[in-house]
Order: C-alpha cells, then sequence, then structure tokens
C-alpha cells in the first residue's frame, strides 16, 4: 500500500472558505486585468516627452505607496518571515504596476492640450505586423518613427498615422500634446 493514501482524491487538501475562493480569485483576475491594462498602455508609453522622468517618478511613487501598504498589512504577519514577505510583496507588486497607475492617471485627467511646431530631424518608415507580412502582397510600410527638434532638444515617438510621411528633413510641423494631471507631457497618437 502506498504511503500516500488518498492524494490522489484530494482527501488531503487544505480546504478553503468561499470567502478565501472569491478573495484569490478576484485578486488573480485584477493581477490578469492590470497585466491587459498594460499591454494597451505601452503604446503611450513611448509618446511621452520625457520617458525617464516619469518612470523615475513613478517607481518612486510605487516604492512609497509598497512600504505604506506593507507597513499597514504587517500586523496580519504572525513571525519575522511573514512581515519580510508581506514587505517584499508589496514593494515589488507596488512598483511593477505603479507605472501604468501613473500613465493612465496622468493620460485619463488631462490638464491642458495645445499644438506646437516641431522642427521634423528624421522620418523611418517601418513595416510591423505581429503575423508577419501575407504572402504575395507588397510590403508596405504601417508605422512611422518620427524624430524631431522642440526647444533645441531632440525628441522622438513613433505613429501607426502616415500623415507626415511625405515630411522631409527641416520641415516645421504641428503636433498635438497633451499634459496630464501629473505633469506629463505626451503627443497626441492621430
Amino acid at each position: 500500500m502506498s504511503q500516500f493514501k488518498g492524494v490522489a482524491t484530494g482527501r488531503n487538501r487544505e480546504k478553503y472558505s468561499i470567502k478565501e475562493y472569491l478573495t484569490y480569485g478576484g485578486l488573480t483576475l485584477l493581477v490578469v486585468g492590470m497585466l491587459v491594462l498594460y499591454a494597451f498602455e505601452f503604446e503611450y508609453f513611448r509618446r511621452y516627452i520625457d520617458i525617464s522622468s516619469f518612470i523615475l517618478v513613478a517607481l518612486a511613487g510605487g516604492l512609497i505607496f509598497g512600504i505604506g501598504l506593507a507597513y499597514f498589512l504587517k500586523g496580519k504577519a504572525k513571525n519575522a518571515t511573514e512581515t519580510v514577505q508581506i514587505y517584499v510583496f508589496c514593494i515589488i507588486s507596488s512598483l511593477i504596476f505603479a507605472p501604468l497607475i501613473f500613465s493612465l492617471t496622468n493620460r485619463i485627467f488631462t490638464v491642458s492640450s495645445y499644438e506646437k511646431e516641431v522642427q521634423i530631424v528624421k522620418i523611418d518608415k517601418r513595416m510591423t505586423s505581429r503575423f508577419g507580412p501575407e504572402k504575395g502582397k507588397k510590403l508596405e510600410p504601417n508605422l512611422l518613427e518620427v524624430s524631431y527638434l522642440s526647444e533645441g532638444e531632440n525628441f522622438k515617438f513613433a505613429t501607426k498615422s502616415l500623415t507626415l510621411q511625405d515630411a522631409k528633413r527641416g520641415d516645421i510641423v504641428g503636433l498635438e500634446f497633451k499634459k496630464g494631471l501629473l505633469g506629463f507631457e505626451y503627443i497626441l497618437p492621430e
């Protein structure tokens, strides 16, 4: 007879209450939903004027929130090991999702919108496709990578709109910018 009697029938498994199932199921759906939102938000990350400052501020905010949340939840820990686990989980998960939350907050709550004239430095035409080019069809660009000068600084963004494809180096074009609630500016997609 096996020493693992009853394992296959599930008699030895831990029993959970309906509240625990709903809590863990809800958390799982929340994490999956956040990952889906991240996939859609990546297009806007490329459009921020100063993405490095944006990411630094988002990570600093996530770190502060994670530490605060862990401090609030540490009362549920039974020992020092569980306290460390709570801190690590809260801080890492806050750092992972902070750029998404900051970007959504900045983008959804817009403070102002304006058009600014910029000078084109370079436009690269690209062909992008998830599944590769269709067999027998001619490859045509469906994405533009635009480099431009604004106030003496060089910036880049990518767009699926081909309205700027005929612009040449040195041309002055108007781009629409938005400034979000958190003060970060981004270029509107066409």
